[in-house]
């Protein structure tokens, strides 16, 4: 799952094809739904929630494997 931060395709787009951390991390951060969910339903902030799953404070029990072929 893959959500537009943004909320305007052009500053999407724009950050995509401009950003060093998009270059280098294309797929993102694993997270585990449920303990988003959690959190949210905690009350706990939709931004602060972002910076935490950028922070890897939410990940899975188990990081899948995408198997995705990287560019050289």
């Amino acid at each position: 799952m893959q959500a537009d931060n943004f909320g305007d395709w052009a500053k999407s787009s724009h950050w995509m094809r401009t950003s060093q951390e998009f270059a280098a991390n294309p797929i993102g951060v694993a997270f585990d739904p449920a303990k988003v969910f959690d959190a949210y339903r905690a009350g706990r902030p939709v931004a602060d929630i972002h910076t935490a799953i950028m922070a890897s404070k939410f990940l899975p029990a188990k990081i899948p494997d995408l198997s995705l072929p990287f560019p050289p």
